[in-house]
C-alpha cells in the first residue's frame, strides 16, 4: 500500500474546510485593511513595491493567518470529538 492510500479518506474535505473560509476571510480583511491604509504609507525600510504587490502580499499574509486559525479550529474539533462529552455536574 502506498503512502497516499494510507491517508485519511476525508482529507480533501478537511482541506476545503480550512482553505475556503480562510480565503473568504482574507478577502474581507484585505478590503478592510487597505480601505484604511494606502500601500504607500506602509512601506517600511524603503522597500520599493508597487501597489499591486503590496495588495497581493497583504492578501496572502491575511490568508496565511486565517488558514492557521481555521486549521487550529479544525484540529481542536477533531481532538475533542474523540472524547465523550460529559456535562458539568451542577449539584
Amino acid at each position: 500500500m502506498s503512502s497516499w492510500q494510507s491517508l485519511d479518506p476525508h482529507w480533501p474535505l478537511r482541506l476545503i474546510v480550512v482553505l475556503w473560509p480562510s480565503f473568504v476571510t482574507a478577502i474581507v480583511a484585505t478590503g478592510l485593511f487597505f480601505s484604511a491604509f494606502h500601500p504607500e504609507d506602509l512601506r517600511p525600510f524603503n522597500i520599493e513595491l508597487s501597489n499591486l504587490s503590496a495588495y497581493s502580499l497583504g492578501f496572502f499574509g491575511f490568508w496565511l493567518l486565517a488558514m492557521i486559525s481555521s486549521a487550529g479550529s479544525l484540529y481542536f474539533c477533531i481532538v475533542n470529538s474523540a472524547k465523550p462529552f460529559k456535562p458539568a455536574d451542577r449539584t
